[in-house]
């Protein structure tokens, strides 16, 4: 089980017509027996800019999270990219 995780969504040229300016969806679940919930940092690059976001969630055992994520975080082309998710998880037991 993991701690930390980098996450990059990948182009998609069929989805894309579809969902330009829709979120992009994470899907978080706490599966360790030995947790009740965990604390998550949630960081990602801002939109043409060198800052980033940070939030804070929560993921409760039994329990699954949904992350709205901007859709420019989607990946586009074969460059090299910033567009990464980074989330770590701080538990609590």
């Amino acid at each position: 089980m993991g701690r930390e995780f980098l996450i990059v969504f990948m182009e998609n040229q069929i989805e894309a017509q579809y969902f330009q300016g829709h979120s992009l969806l994470l899907y978080v679940s706490v599966v360790d027996q030995e947790k009740t919930s965990t604390t998550l940092n949630v960081t990602f690059p801002r939109e043409d800019s060198a800052e980033h976001v940070m939030s804070t969630y929560t993921a409760t055992r039994g329990h699954t999270l949904k992350l709205n994520l901007p859709y420019y975080l989607r990946v586009t082309g074969s460059t090299i990219s910033n567009k990464v998710v980074h989330v770590k998880a701080m538990g609590k037991r």
